[in-house]
């Protein structure tokens, strides 16, 4: 699966399609747009302009997709750090507090054990929670959350409608898979409440258990 980082080679590679004239209309982005791996934030060396990036594709007919992985990092912020004010909290330093942990926290969102004690897994940001998507509030947050991005995302709508072969092709797996994933209906129950997510806001971008499924 390919991974374009940074902002500078995501924008050659598709100068690169275009010059070439080679068929492009979408680019994948994969966990290294993010800040240490936390979902809905956006690295601020690496990717310092999001809006720009999506535009400025999108001008040439470029949509953009980005994982949005369900691991969220666990991070509690320290006794004497204080409250994060940004009107743009995605594009904010998250070393000293965690705009999506905080809110799942507060909001108690995140998986627990039998005991109450939150479910801690180690995935890609190291130690992480998982929303409880059995929670209809729960569901409605992690839609609202995608609001970190622009409508020039594609959606899983969009999706949906490019044949197999332009989302294999543009997504890098190498060849198409063995069987339509638009038919496919078995998935787990935690990745069908996942999949709800998206009724949020249907215009905005997808989350990772929906593109997988």
């Amino acid at each position: 699966m390919a991974s374009y980082y940074p902002e500078s080679v995501v924008e050659e590679v598709v100068r690169q399609y275009r010059e070439r004239d080679l068929p492009l209309g979408v680019i994948y982005l994969d966990i290294h747009y993010m800040n240490g791996y936390r979902a809905f934030t956006f690295d601020p060396s690496r990717f310092p302009d999001p809006k720009g990036l999506i535009e400025r594709p999108g001008k040439q007919g470029v949509k953009t997709v980005v994982i949005v992985d369900p691991g969220v990092k666990y991070q509690p912020p320290g006794s004497s750090v204080g409250p994060m004010n940004a009107a743009k909290p995605e594009l904010a330093r998250q070393d000293q507090r965690y705009y999506v942990f905080d809110q799942g926290t507060e909001r108690n969102y995140f998986q627990r054990r039998r005991n109450g004690q939150l479910f801690i897994p180690r995935v890609w940001p190291g130690d992480s929670v998982f929303v409880d998507f059995t929670l209809p509030d729960a569901r409605g947050s992690w839609g609202d959350l995608r609001r970190a991005y622009t409508a020039s995302f594609l959606t899983l709508h969009d999706i949906l409608q490019l044949p197999l072969q332009t989302f294999t092709t543009a997504v890098g797996l190498g060849q198409a898979p063995e069987r339509d994933f638009r038919k496919n209906r078995i998935m787990d129950l935690y990745r069908l409440y996942a999949a709800d997510t998206w009724r949020v806001n249907p215009r905005l971008t997808f989350n990772y258990c929906i593109a997988w499924s």
